[in-house]
């Protein structure tokens, strides 16, 4: 989307304006409410979005008002190495429509800020990632996951990469598949019938 949409918007500050429109005031679905329960059980620690908006926050605050989320954008990455790691954090990729300066042009979407990918990376080792949502079409998350995959420690726990049903994945993301395999590493192409199902029935084998 990101050569049309930089087409239809050639200045920074209308895209952002448009991104504000579409985002702002939205209700979080059912697949948000279960991932916030999630995280209220400290069954997930952390989010890493490529999205805009805030309703993970937003579905957070219904579940569980208490419970303290850190949110690492572009805007506060210079505070990264002073994060509490006891809390769960939501880390938008691309930037937080509230406050940042959006990743949604071609070039913009080449690399993540340094200090966010070294803190994503760190977030990484010895642990596993459920990819949902994401085609795996841009640069900035391909090339962070194609440069890291063969260190030992790096999504060590697992690497599941979910499809809708049927759906198609493409080869950039094949290939880090096989790759993440070939280093002894759990990688699976998981079926789906989309985010709401999808986390609906990891709340209820969750037990909660």
């Amino acid at each position: 989307y990101s050569h049309y949409f930089q087409e239809c918007y050639p200045m920074a500050i209308a895209r952002q304006r448009f991104i504000d429109e579409q985002v702002a005031y939205k209700n979080p679905s059912l697949g948000y409410l279960c991932l916030a329960e999630l995280i209220s059980k400290d069954r997930i620690k952390n989010i890493w979005t490529t999205n805009f908006d805030s309703l993970v926050e937003i579905a957070l605050s219904i579940i569980d008002p208490r419970k303290d989320m850190l949110i690492c954008s572009s805007a506060n990455s210079t505070s990264i190495p002073n994060f509490n790691s006891q809390h769960p954090c939501v880390c938008k990729l691309h930037g937080d429509f509230r406050y940042d300066t959006l990743q949604n042009t071609s070039k913009e979407l080449q690399a993540l800020e340094t200090a966010i990918c070294d803190y994503w990376k760190r977030s990484l080792m010895s642990r596993g990632l459920v990819v949902v949502g994401y085609s795996g079409n841009d640069n900035s998350i391909m090339n962070f996951l194609e440069e890291n995959i063969e260190h030992p420690d790096f999504i060590s726990k697992g690497l599941y990469w979910t499809v809708i049903k049927d759906g198609n994945v493409s080869p950039r993301v094949e290939n880090l598949i096989l790759r993440a395999r070939e280093k002894g590493k759990i990688a699976e192409i998981v079926e789906t019938e989309g985010f709401d199902d999808l986390l609906y029935d990891t709340y209820k084998c969750a037990g909660l």
